[in-house]
């Protein structure tokens, strides 16, 4: 089943009145529920979005995607409330590979800024501002699309996605 992404109305949104939501979603397990930005193409760059995770019983929160070829194959850095942790990941062949993790206790209620910064094979990436993890890796070589990734049934809401070009 496909997920539903909206744009919903959401005053506590960091730049109101609206943000864009997984409003609808009975997913679960290793269902990876993306909105690719087509058209967009970026190697090295600065990707940030802020994430509200609403609700979820299996999964909640996520994160940007970035140097995307196709629903297969791209990097993800991700914020789970419900695991209390950041991490890392890249996905290649439809598989998920974990290159870094950080324990992370923040408020789940509140909107949380999820940052990354990836130049060469080096990638960083930050939770509200604060660098937590910092790895390299050469997977994926070569520029692509970005976007929004949430798994399971989480049910997340993002707002003030930004690129820009290193």
């Amino acid at each position: 089943t496909q997920a539903t992404w909206e744009v919903v109305a959401d005053p506590s949104a960091p730049s109101p009145p609206n943000a864009v939501a997984i409003t609808a979603n009975q997913n679960t397990g290793r269902t990876f529920n993306l909105l690719i930005a087509e058209k967009t193409i970026y190697k090295d760059l600065e990707i940030s979005v802020m994430v509200k995770a609403n609700a979820g019983k299996e999964d909640q929160g996520g994160g940007p995607i970035w140097r995307c070829k196709d629903g297969d194959n791209y990097y993800i850095a991700r914020w789970n409330p419900l695991e209390d942790n950041l991490r890392v990941y890249y996905v290649k062949d439809a598989k998920r590979v974990q290159l870094g993790s950080t324990d992370v206790k923040v408020d789940a209620s509140k909107w949380h800024k999820v940052a990354v910064n990836h130049a060469g094979t080096k990638i960083e990436v930050s939770l509200d501002d604060k660098k937590m993890i910092e790895v390299e890796d050469a997977t994926i070589a070569e520029p692509g699309m970005v976007g929004l990734w949430v798994k399971a049934d989480g049910r997340t809401e993002f707002d003030d996605l930004t690129v820009i070009a290193k």
